[in-house]
């Protein structure tokens, strides 16, 4: 078989690139990768005008243009450029400022907050802002998050309003109970008193359940509850009630998942997943789908804070799931920034003139536990994983500057004790002998993680897995792999079922608070707990694979042959030996305690006394192990000399309405 030198590449020119660089742009042609040529303007409809285009290259594509269901960087990034938030977070300092909102006050209890809306701002499809438009959006996110249907995959709502799902109704029987809503105080009940005719038309929302009761039913507080309890029009403006004061309310308005969008883009026709409607600086040109490139253009309607001028013209979004196929589109100028370049690739991006900017480590890599599975149950075996796991080793395969993490919360917010090392320090025979506490016997623990994707917290996911998965077969477990396609990845991790194991998962924090980082960790748990209170069955995976290998079955899922050789050949380990002497069990906190502790934290209003707090929270996280931290992980964007004005953040979520073409 012949092979296509570089220099035999019909169409490519190579002036200005490295030898390096073309030798390996020769292998990627070579294996059917090709790069179209687009340059970075384009006439206008034939008027011979130019068009400036900025061109953005993802490792993975978005699962939805729905931010409520996809809170990750692939969907955020672009949804941040059509919707705006009432509340927007400095770039430095990430302090609320703002936004949608001009202003807003807040009571001296710190239990109300009225927000004044700007004036004259509407949505790119005409519909203006108001507090009632903004009050439909509040509804929607109550709602999606305390349904049994949404509330899983619905993380970030889960601070605000899922973390209670109001009174749990007990019968005789215990799994009878329904979730019952305070109507007085519920946003629905609130956009019920303003009249508003299109708050009752959406057919996207579920709707939360109707408490059944009898003469022998009682009302059980659960012990933790949702931060809002309240949230209304009063004098075209929009005033939310908090159960208590919190630090962290503001700053959780600031996340893209939060961004404003048009009511009558959430009805079912609009498909908001595809085409959502906001009053950014930019809406999308065509509905947008699964793996497909993502038009946005210029939103004439859009409203500037600061009355800045938007010259981009259009944005393009493409994926390229590959490293390689990032850089050599990047130098060849078919992109004109993309996210993680790979290590390799940085120097030679510099001699050849880009530039390539750090993010900071404000993310994490973890493990994350499904509580209801019968072995991971066993605190035991949950902690032997997180001494098992060999977190040096994984860090080659990111950047300098990724460490390793041995706690849920980033160093950012000094709420670190080095004393936790103790829990998640590698020691293999401290695993062994903790495997060996909890009576394990071979029992078979599935292992989720994404294959066909690049993000910022796992460039090569396979790798990672195998690495990571090669410790826990050395303690003895029976880890089953199950590697997921990107969108079957987002609808398997966030199942309540006892069939599911570990996930191999991350993130990036979304805002700057401690509740960035425990809301997806503890989330998934509280949701399954709010599900078992109500007796509603477990959502089972009805799929081909998951029907012919239950859960009990050491036989790998079709889907495990895309697993690394190494370790979907040891699947069946052996038993921990029993010459293993089993290791002291320390006690641990239950979940309400530490859900009481985090609103303690959430409350205080010393930052240093917050800090303690959340320290101490680290502590029993530690103990309690719902999830085990791997790396805070750094990542970098490579840009053509030409950008001006691409401005990188923490969150891996840049906004481009400065950006310029030279």
């Amino acid at each position: 078989m012949n092979h296509l030198s570089p220099t035999d590449a019909p169409g490519i020119s190579y002036s200005g690139i490295s030898r390096r660089t073309a030798l390996r742009l020769g292998s990627l042609l070579a294996a059917g990768y090709t790069l179209t040529a687009c340059g970075d303007s384009a006439p206008d409809n034939g008027s011979g005008e130019t068009r400036r285009i900025f061109r953005f290259a993802q490792g993975a594509a978005p699962y939805s243009l729905d931010p409520a269901f996809d809170p990750v960087s692939p969907t955020y990034r672009v949804t941040a450029q059509i919707l705006e938030t009432l509340v927007s977070a400095d770039h430095y300092t990430g302090t609320p400022q703002e936004a949608l909102a001009s202003s807003w006050t807040i009571s001296p209890d710190g239990l109300t907050y009225t927000f004044t809306l700007r004036e004259g701002v509407s949505f790119s499809d005409g519909t203006p802002l108001t507090a009632e438009a903004v009050l439909r959006n509040v509804q929607r996110w109550q709602a999606l998050a305390t349904s049994p249907e949404t509330a899983a995959r619905c993380v970030p709502f889960q601070p605000l309003y899922g973390w209670g799902f109001g009174n749990i109704v007990h019968s005789n029987s215990p799994h009878a109970g329904k979730a019952s809503q305070e109507t007085s105080s519920s946003p629905s009940a609130a956009a019920a008193a303003t009249q508003t005719p299109s708050a009752q038309e959406d057919t996207d929302t579920p709707k939360a359940d109707t408490p059944k009761t009898d003469e022998h039913t009682e009302q059980i507080p659960l012990r933790y509850a949702p931060l809002v309890s309240d949230v209304r029009v009063t004098d075209s403006k929009l005033v939310f009630t908090l159960v208590r004061p919190s630090q962290a309310f503001l700053r959780i308005l600031t996340q893209p998942a939060f961004g404003i969008v048009s009511p009558e883009a959430l009805t079912e026709n609009h498909r908001i997943k595809e085409m959502p409607i906001g009053t950014g600086p930019f809406k999308i040109s065509t509905p947008a789908s699964q793996n497909t490139d993502i038009v946005l253009i210029r939103n004439d309607k859009f409203v500037s804070i600061k009355q800045e001028k938007i010259e981009l013209d259009e944005i393009h979004f493409s994926t390229l799931n590959s490293s390689d196929k990032r850089y050599y589109a990047l130098v060849d100028n078919k992109v004109d920034a993309c996210d993680q370049v790979s290590g390799n690739d940085l120097g030679p991006l510099g001699r050849e003139g880009f530039l390539y900017p750090l993010r900071d480590p404000f993310s994490l890599l973890y493990l994350g536990f499904n509580l209801a599975h019968p072995v991971l149950k066993d605190i035991s075996v949950r902690r032997a994983i997180a001494r098992a796991v060999d977190r040096g080793a994984l860090i080659r395969y990111y950047l300098s500057g990724t460490s390793e993490a041995l706690h849920l919360m980033p160093r950012l917010f000094r709420t670190s004790d080095d004393s936790l090392e103790r829990l998640y320090k590698r020691d293999v025979d401290q695993a062994k002998s903790l495997l060996a506490a909890s009576g394990y016997t071979g029992e078979t623990i599935e292992c989720y993680y994404p294959i066909d994707i690049s993000l910022p917290w796992i460039m090569s996911p396979q790798k990672v897995y195998s690495e990571m998965i090669g410790a826990l077969l050395d303690i003895g477990l029976n880890i089953k792999p199950i590697p997921l396609n990107w969108s079957d990845y987002h609808t398997r991790a966030t199942e309540i079922n006892t069939t599911r194991g570990i996930l191999l998962g991350g993130f990036y924090g979304t805002y700057r608070d401690p509740y960035a980082f425990l809301g997806p960790i503890l989330a998934p748990l509280l949701v399954a707990q709010w599900i078992d209170a109500m007796g509603l069955n477990p959502v089972s995976h009805d799929t081909p694979e998951a029907k012919a290998h239950p859960a009990d079955s050491p036989t790998p899922s079709p889907s495990a042959s895309a697993a690394p050789k190494d370790s979907s050949e040891a699947e069946v380990s052996p038993t921990p030996s029993p010459s293993i002497t089993p290791a002291k069990v320390e006690p641990a906190p239950t979940l309400e305690q530490i859900m009481s502790k985090i609103r303690e934290a959430d409350s205080t209003t010393s930052l240093d006394e917050q800090r303690e707090k959340y320290r101490s929270v680290n502590q029993d996280l530690a103990a309690f192990m719902p999830a085990v931290p791997l790396l805070n992980v750094t990542s970098n964007i490579g840009i053509n000399r030409r950008i001006i004005g691409y401005e990188t953040e923490q969150s891996a979520i840049e906004l481009f309405a400065k950006v310029r073409i030279s």
